[in-house]
């Protein structure tokens, strides 16, 4: 006889060997052996896989503990036990439909509650109106539908109140386009004025040039230093040599040019500086 590990084994070589002495008779023995060797270890797996099942029962792991069951047939009370998982899948479903209903419900209830727009507050009644004869779902349905005609008066008002704003709006941009036109008018203006005025100044500067190019070179500097004085352009007047004596010579001027703003120096008296006495003419 071979041992439990090799029965099934000895039981094909018993067999090969035919009538040969006793090799049928211990070929029916390993063959015994073999299935009652298997009939051993099904049972095993099975009290194996039924316990592993009835763990996942107990921890909640319905989808494995429903696999494990059907698989084990007609085990102890594996049909049983399936049946009852079974049970409790369904009545999880049931329980996670109605969680998913209600909070579904009170989303709804939610939106409608805090809508703030009459658009917004539609969308939730309709959605809400679907719920039928779901709890409250009636009466709250009929009380949210009274906050309506509030929101519309409320856009309403809101819609008017823009339009006039927008009104204002328009005329202020108009007056601003308006202003900007006329001070870019005054401005355009006033620059080419300006622009044409420096440039008659500078003609005539360069006209006066003559008059104090004339002069005798310490009298310029005189002149040059009174003009700094009163920060003055000494090309703004025209000078005219009046006289002179040992200890000065004498110099008048007179502003000539079309700017009068550039007109700086006294209209009277005499001043002296170093070998010049200078006056207006």
């Amino acid at each position: 006889m071979a041992d439990k590990g090799n029965a099934r084994q000895a039981a094909i070589l018993f067999e090969q060997l035919g009538d040969y002495q006793d090799a049928h008779e211990k070929a029916v023995a390993n063959r015994e052996l073999a299935d009652a060797q298997d009939r051993e270890n099904l049972k095993a797996q099975q009290a194996q896989q039924y316990n592993n099942a009835m763990a996942a029962f107990g921890k909640g792991d319905l989808n494995t503990a429903g696999n494990l069951f059907a698989q084990l047939g007609d085990y102890q009370d594996a049909k049983q036990k399936l049946a009852l998982v079974q049970n409790a899948v369904a009545q999880s479903q049931q329980q996670a439909q109605a969680q998913n209903y209600e909070r579904a419900y009170q989303t709804t209830l939610a939106r409608a509650n805090h809508a703030q727009r009459s658009a917004d507050l539609r969308l939730a009644l309709n959605d809400l109106a679907q719920f039928g004869d779901y709890k409250d779902a009636k009466q709250q349905l009929a009380d949210l539908q009274t906050k309506l005609p509030g929101l519309l008066a409320n856009e309403q008002s809101q819609k008017r109140a823009r339009s006039r704003r927008n009104k204002r709006i328009a005329i202020i941009a108009g007056i601003v386009v308006v202003l900007l036109v006329v001070i870019g008018g005054g401005f355009a203006y006033h620059a080419h004025t300006v622009s044409a005025l420096n440039k008659q100044v500078t003609v005539q500067r360069q006209a006066n040039a003559s008059s104090f190019n004339k002069l005798p070179s310490n009298t310029q500097q005189d002149i040059k230093d009174m003009l700094a004085t009163y920060h003055g352009n000494v090309n703004d007047y025209t000078y005219t040599l009046k006289q002179k004596t040992a200890n000065y010579n004498i110099v008048t001027y007179k502003f000539v040019g079309p700017d009068h703003s550039k007109d700086i120096l006294p209209t009277s008296g005499t001043r002296t500086y170093n070998q010049t006495a200078i006056s207006h003419q």
